[in-house]
C-alpha cells in the first residue's frame, strides 16, 4: 500500500494535502464482506460518503454557509446550494475527491478485508458552470470532526446492513443507545468498537 499511495501522491493525485482514511470493521462483518462483493461495495460507499460528507460540512462552515442537517449526502455535481451570507453569490458547489484501495488481507495474510482512502484533505470549490475549480484546504482535523465521522459511518453502515436484511448486531457494530443485543451469542468482548 505504502509504494502504491506514494505514487498516487506523487504522479496521479493534484499537488495538494492529502489524508488517508482507513475503515476497519469487526471481525464478523469482514467475513460477510469478504464473501460478498456487493455488500463490500454498500459499506464502502457508506464509508466513502461519511467522509465525503464531513469535507463539504467542514467547507461550508468555513465559508459561513447554511448547513442543512438534514442533508445526508455530499453535495452532487449539478446541484447548487444558495449561500445564505458570505463572500460570494450564485451556485456554489463542494467536490471533495478520494482513492479508495480495497485490502483482503492483513499483514499475517489472514482474511481482513478492510479499505484504505486516499483523500485530498479539502475540496474543489466552484462558485458557477463556467468558473474555475479553486481548492480550499480542511485545515486541522479535530477529534470532536473525527468521532462525528465515526458515528456517521456506522449509522450508514447499519443503514446498508438493515437493507440487505443482516442483523447489525450479530455482525459485530456496537447496538444504538438504550438497544440491547438480543442474541445470547453475542458476548461485547468479542465485538470491535473500531470501525
Amino acid at each position: 500500500m505504502a509504494q502504491s499511495a506514494a505514487h498516487l501522491v506523487d504522479r496521479v493525485l493534484p499537488d495538494v494535502p492529502i489524508r488517508q482514511w482507513v475503515l476497519s470493521v469487526p471481525k464478523p462483518l469482514r467475513l460477510a464482506m469478504a464473501m460478498d462483493a456487493s455488500l463490500c461495495r454498500d459499506v464502502t460507499r457508506a464509508h466513502l460518503r461519511a467522509v465525503s460528507a464531513s469535507y463539504v460540512r467542514r467547507a461550508k462552515a468555513a465559508l459561513n454557509l447554511e448547513e442543512d442537517e438534514a442533508e445526508d449526502e455530499p453535495q452532487a455535481a449539478g446541484e447548487a446550494e444558495k449561500p445564505s451570507s458570505g463572500p460570494s453569490t450564485g451556485q456554489v458547489q463542494f467536490h471533495p475527491g478520494a482513492i479508495n484501495k480495497a485490502h483482503r488481507f492483513g499483514s499475517a495474510l489472514e482474511l481482513n478485508v478492510h479499505q484504505h482512502s486516499l483523500y485530498l484533505d479539502g475540496v474543489y470549490v466552484t462558485r458557477g458552470a463556467f468558473h474555475r475549480p479553486v481548492f480550499m484546504p480542511a485545515g486541522l482535523l479535530d477529534s470532536g470532526e473525527v468521532a462525528r465521522v465515526h458515528r456517521d459511518v456506522i449509522a450508514r453502515i447499519r443503514r446498508v446492513l438493515e437493507r440487505s436484511g443482516l442483523n447489525p448486531l450479530q455482525l459485530g457494530l456496537p447496538p444504538r443507545p438504550g438497544e440491547e443485543g438480543t442474541d445470547a451469542s453475542l458476548d461485547s468482548s468479542e465485538h470491535e468498537q473500531p470501525l
